[in-house]
């Protein structure tokens, strides 16, 4: 991490339960990002179930999806005129 870089907004998500990924990492990354204050939108959702692929079953899938979109349209979607259009 560059402390003297300005990063874009940064969703990042993790499983409890990835077999293949430990969230220890993710949690690392993200106490690094805020420790060095480097990115004013930060958000981080970890899923106490699901494994690799971040969700158990569609329902969680669809959630995962939702979650997505939703910053995608509030951070580098919020000038887009479909969506900007969308909150009036």
């Amino acid at each position: 991490i560059d402390p003297a870089a300005v990063y874009p907004p940064i969703l990042l998500t993790t499983s409890t339960r990835d077999d293949r990924v430990h969230p220890y990492h993710a949690r690392a990354f993200v106490k690094r990002l805020e420790e060095t204050g480097v990115c004013k939108e930060l958000l981080y959702y970890e899923n106490i179930e699901g494994g690799h692929g971040g969700a158990a079953d569609p329902k969680q899938q669809a959630f995962m999806t939702c979650l997505w979109v939703d910053f995608l349209v509030k951070t580098i979607g919020k000038d887009y005129a479909p969506f900007a259009s969308a909150e009036d």
